[in-house]
C-alpha cells in the first residue's frame, strides 16, 4: 500500500506574501530532493493560516530507504525552516494512493480528517470496527454526493497527540477525500443521506479534526 506523509504547518497568521514565500521555499525543496517523489502544497481554508503538504512514497520500503538516505536531515531542516516552529508531521499506511490519478490529493479540494483513539483502546478489533462504520457510512452519502474525487483512508504509523485524550498517546485514523470545489462539499451536508451517516461516525466517541485545502502546487503524478 501507499505512504503518505503530512505536514502541517503552525496556525500562524501569515501575510498572502508571507504565504507565497513559504510555498516557494517548500516546492525548492520537493524538486530538489533525491528521490523525488509526488507532492501537493495547498493552504486551508476555513480561516486557518496552516499551510497543508502532502506527499507520497510507493510503499514503506521507500520511505525508510530515504529516512537513512544522507539526504534526510537536509530534507527535514528545510522544512523546518519554510513551516517554522510548531509545524508536524505524520505518515499513514494508505488503502489507495492519495496522490496520482484519481487520487484525492489531487482534486481541487482535499478534504483531510483525523479521528483519535487512546493508544491503549486501539486493539485490532477496533480499528475494524471504525473502518467498518467508515466503509457504511461512505456507502450511504456517496448516494447523493456530486462533485467528490477520489478517496483513501488508514491509520497513522506515529502515535499522535490530542488534548482531549490525557495521560497517554493516540492513535488516528485518517481520511482523505477529494471534491471539484468546496461548494460540492457544503452542498453533501445538507443532504439526507448526510443526515443518516453522520451519526456513524459521531457514535465512535472520539475526537477529530477536519481541514479542508484547496489544491495550490506541485506535481502529482507517481514516480
Amino acid at each position: 500500500m501507499a505512504i503518505g506523509e503530512v505536514l502541517q504547518g503552525p496556525e500562524t497568521p501569515l501575510s498572502a506574501e508571507q504565504q507565497e514565500d513559504t510555498l516557494r521555499k517548500l516546492q525548492t525543496a520537493f524538486m530538489e530532493a533525491q528521490p523525488s517523489r509526488p507532492f501537493v502544497l495547498s493552504l486551508p481554508i476555513d480561516g486557518l493560516n496552516r499551510i497543508h503538504v502532502t506527499s507520497q512514497w510507493n510503499n514503506l520500503k521507500e520511505y525508510h530507504e530515504f529516512a537513512n538516505s544522507p539526504g534526510y536531515d537536509s530534507f527535514n531542516i528545510k522544512m523546518g525552516e519554510a513551516l517554522g516552529e510548531g509545524h508536524s508531521i505524520f505518515h499513514v499506511d494508505l488503502n489507495h494512493p492519495i496522490l496520482g490519478s484519481g487520487g484525492a490529493g489531487t482534486s481541487n479540494v482535499t478534504e483531510f480528517v483525523q479521528i483519535y483513539f487512546p493508544t491503549s483502546q486501539a486493539t485490532t478489533e477496533l480499528r475494524r470496527h471504525v473502518e467498518a462504520e467508515f466503509v457504511k457510512f461512505d456507502e450511504i452519502v456517496t448516494q447523493e454526493a456530486k462533485g467528490n474525487g477520489g478517496l483513501t483512508f488508514g491509520w497513522t504509523l506515529e502515535d499522535q497527540k490530542h488534548k482531549d485524550i490525557e495521560g497517554e498517546n493516540a492513535e488516528c485514523f485518517f481520511v482523505a477525500r477529494g471534491w471539484e470545489s468546496m461548494e460540492h462539499f457544503q452542498a453533501l451536508v445538507k443532504t439526507k443521506a448526510y443526515e443518516r451517516a453522520i451519526p456513524l461516525m459521531m457514535g465512535l466517541n472520539a475526537p477529530f479534526k477536519m481541514v479542508r485545502a484547496p489544491w495550490s502546487r506541485g506535481t502529482i503524478g507517481i514516480n
